[in-house]
């Protein structure tokens, strides 16, 4: 089994943890503000990456230096992106066929 096998097996096994046992660490966690705003900005964050990266690539950063660098700008440009266009696209969606938000519960939150 190599590091894709442990990488699978962990995520499977953290997906079931968050799911089953709704008031553990684990869970609590993954329903906190920061994961789920990194949540919505999630697609942003990944369409937008690989441009950064590429117009970074000239500063021939390595390692943590590149993944901070990379995280940050992108994390900026999937903010703008979010709010000037997924946001107000969004709410042209019709009302009925919004997803809801669940609220959490008080003994969740953090």
């Amino acid at each position: 089994m190599g590091v894709a096998g442990i990488v699978v097996r962990f995520f499977a096994i953290l997906l079931f943890t968050v799911t089953t046992f709704q008031g553990t660490l684990v869970s609590r966690c993954m329903q906190s503000w920061l994961f789920r705003h990194l949540g919505l900005l999630s697609y942003s964050l990944y369409l937008f990456h690989i441009s950064v990266m590429t117009i970074i690539e000239p500063y021939q950063l390595k390692n943590e230096r590149l993944f901070i660098v990379t995280f940050l700008i992108s994390y900026v440009v999937a903010i703008v992106s979010y709010v000037s266009i997924e946001k107000p696209f969004l709410s042209l969606k019709p009302k009925a066929k919004r997803a809801t938000v669940v609220p959490l519960k008080p003994e969740l939150a953090f």
